[in-house]
């Protein structure tokens, strides 16, 4: 996918019982699984965050299989998506990453 032609960007938080129980590999092996780029990482305030990048079919079944296969142990309270509005090319990685909390923790 070159560019984000017919594609979309959207900022996603979810919170509940999402830290440290495999929860960002689950989302990193299905989003490369139905070819959303981007990213997912632990957020200090134990939300997981992403930013995720694709076509408008394929972030919608990446969203709903987040959503409905989560697996065992993961409570999910609120899954709240927001659109990025942009022609910026956002620079996402060619495949979905799962960011370790600490290279974040370390740039702050």
């Amino acid at each position: 996918m070159h560019g984000m032609v017919n594609g979309r960007y959207c900022n996603v938080t979810v919170t509940g019982k999402v830290q440290d129980i495999g929860f960002r590999r689950f989302i990193e092996s299905t989003a490369n699984s139905h070819h959303v780029r981007g990213y997912v990482f632990n957020d200090p305030n134990g939300s997981v965050k992403m930013l995720c990048g694709g076509s408008v079919e394929s972030l919608d079944k990446f969203f709903h299989a987040v959503q409905t296969r989560t697996p065992s142990g993961v409570s999910i309270e609120q899954f709240i998506r927001n659109e990025i509005i942009t022609d910026i090319d956002l620079n996402l990685p060619p495949e979905f990453l799962k960011l370790g909390t600490d290279e974040i923790l370390r740039k702050v």
